[in-house]
C-alpha cells in the first residue's frame, strides 16, 4: 500500500515522470455562483466550493495538482501517481476534490472517510455532480484515530476554516468551544482491513 502525507502549504510543482491528471493539464474553465455556492470547473472535473478557502483548495488539488509532487510521498518512497485501475482510501477527504481528481485519473473506486458533517454532505454532492456511483466512491463518516476509543474520542473540535476540524487543536487563538460528536472512530488498520485498497491518501491532523 502506497502511502501520503499531504500538507497544505503551497509551493510550485515538482516536474516528474509520470502523467499529471487531466484536471491539472486542462486550462481552467472557470467559476460559477450558484445558490449552495461556486461551481468550479478544471477539464473534467466539477465542484462546489462553499467558501473563499474551499475555492482556494480546489485550485491547490485539482488546478495545480499539489498531491502529486515529490514531497507528499513519505520516507523516500514510490512516486505519488494514481494509475489504472487502483483502489484507493481517501483518510481526511473534506469535500471530496482529491477522491474526485483521482477518479478523474482511472481510479476504479475511491473509499473517502471524513468526519465532519457538513463536510460530508458536500463530498456526497460533489461526487454525485460529478456523476460516480456508490459502488466507485463510498464515503464513511469517521475519525481516524491510533485507538478507536471511548466516546469522548468521537468528539471533533469545529474551525470556521472548514479544512481544519480537529481532535487536538484548531487555528482559532479564541476558540468558541463548537463541537460535534462523531459516529464512528476507526483505525487506519481497521479500514485497510474492512476496504483492501492499493493506495492511501492521508491528510489529517497535519500529516
Amino acid at each position: 500500500v502506497r502511502i501520503s502525507l499531504a500538507r497544505s502549504t503551497p509551493s510550485a510543482l515538482a516536474k516528474m515522470g509520470h502523467r499529471m491528471p487531466q484536471a491539472a493539464r486542462a486550462s481552467s474553465g472557470g467559476r460559477k455562483s450558484t445558490g449552495g455556492g461556486t461551481l468550479l470547473r478544471h477539464g473534467a472535473v466539477k465542484g462546489v466550493a462553499r467558501n473563499p478557502q474551499e475555492v482556494n483548495r480546489f485550485k491547490w488539488v485539482i488546478t495545480d495538482g499539489k498531491y502529486f509532487r515529490k514531497r507528499a510521498t513519505p520516507g523516500g518512497g514510490p512516486p505519488f501517481i494514481v494509475e489504472q485501475g487502483e483502489r484507493w482510501l481517501d483518510v481526511g477527504a473534506n469535500v471530496g476534490f482529491f477522491a474526485l481528481c483521482a477518479l478523474d485519473l482511472g481510479a476504479s473506486s475511491v473509499t473517502c472517510v471524513e468526519a465532519e458533517r457538513a463536510n460530508v454532505a458536500a463530498l456526497r454532492s460533489n461526487l454525485k455532480l460529478n456523476g460516480h456511483p456508490m459502488r466507485r466512491a463510498r464515503v464513511l463518516r469517521a475519525l481516524v484515530r491510533g485507538r478507536a476509543g471511548s466516546p469522548r474520542s468521537r468528539v471533533l473540535l469545529l474551525s470556521r476554516k472548514t479544512t481544519r476540524h480537529s481532535v487536538l487543536s484548531v487555528p482559532e487563538r479564541e476558540h468558541d468551544g463548537a463541537r460535534q460528536a462523531v459516529p464512528e472512530a476507526v483505525t487506519l488498520r481497521q479500514l485497510l482491513a474492512d476496504w483492501p485498497s492499493d493506495a492511501v491518501k492521508l491528510n489529517i491532523e497535519g500529516a
